[in-house]
């Protein structure tokens, strides 16, 4: 795989763009960006928001771009070449086996690049690893490699969370005391009356108690302050994959999730899941 041939980011210079690099020139579309192209994996079906790849002990994960502040960035001296408007921060929060570079481009979107060793080792190597992914997202967003995924009509890739927790009858069952908020900036999350909604592709969930919401099949999982709703079902034109839509509400108060939290993230579920396509 490209960016796993080397342990230390590239010297040589990626073409360079007639002015500053934001994320809109060198990515394009955010709400479909296949991630698996930066990584020199296209095709791979990817997550909506994020791509995966485990070689050698290490999983690379690239992706979940945002444009809000990120508390556990602090600069990072990348010595590999940068496009003009384009630097790369590394996070203060990382395990003991992971390590997570920022990629900031000049329009203030920042793509998330870590590498994680499931192992009992130390960060370093990983470091070196997750320096030689962001070499590749920079070559491939500056060589015009970056792809995109067209999603089928009944995808849940093609649906932004906010417009179905917007207008008059959301304000009705939500209440009008809160707004919709894009929780990342790809289309696929968003964030409404403190709970977050996702869609997204990836493996079947394996743990959590079966219950029904809206009169459909899911799992509710209580971890720390958080409840978890998830609601799954074949993902069209990816097999093996699945398409979720997952409500994600936090207890602040107490920190520890009961059936009230559960309610909030049901709440915002059984108003959302009818309007799916089936």
């Amino acid at each position: 795989m490209l960016f796993l041939s080397a342990c230390t980011p590239s010297n040589s210079a990626p073409p360079k763009p007639a002015g500053p690099l934001t994320a809109a020139e060198a990515l394009g579309d955010l709400a479909t960006v296949d991630f698996c192209s930066l990584l020199g994996t296209a095709g791979t079906n990817g997550s909506f928001g994020s791509c995966q790849v485990t070689a050698d002990g290490t999983t690379t994960t690239v992706g979940s771009p945002a444009k809000d502040t990120e508390p556990t960035a602090k600069p990072y001296d990348y010595r590999g070449q940068l496009p003009a408007g384009v630097t790369v921060e590394q996070s203060s929060f990382d395990a003991k086996q992971s390590c997570t570079r920022y990629v900031v481009f000049a329009d203030h979107v920042r793509l998330m690049v870590s590498a994680f060793d499931s192992g009992e080792g130390d960060a370093k190597p990983n470091c070196g690893k997750a320096d030689a992914a962001v070499g590749a997202v920079l070559t491939a967003a500056t060589g015009k490699r970056v792809t995109h995924v067209a999603y089928p009509e009944n995808s849940l890739g093609r649906i932004d969370p906010c417009e179905l927790l917007s207008g008059d009858a959301a304000d009705t069952a939500l209440g009008k005391g809160s707004t919709p908020s894009a929780f990342t900036v790809d289309k696929h999350s968003c964030l409404r009356s403190g709970v977050k909604v996702s869609f997204d592709r990836g493996k079947p969930e394996t743990t959590g108690t079966k219950v029904t919401v809206a009169g459909k099949p899911a799992t509710e999982s209580r971890i720390a302050a958080f409840c978890f709703l998830r609601v799954e079902r074949p993902a069209p034109g990816a097999e093996g994959k699945v398409e979720s839509a997952a409500f994600e509400a936090v207890d602040t108060a107490t920190g520890v999730a009961d059936d009230r939290t559960c309610a909030e993230a049901r709440k915002v579920a059984e108003f959302v899941l009818p309007k799916l396509p089936s």
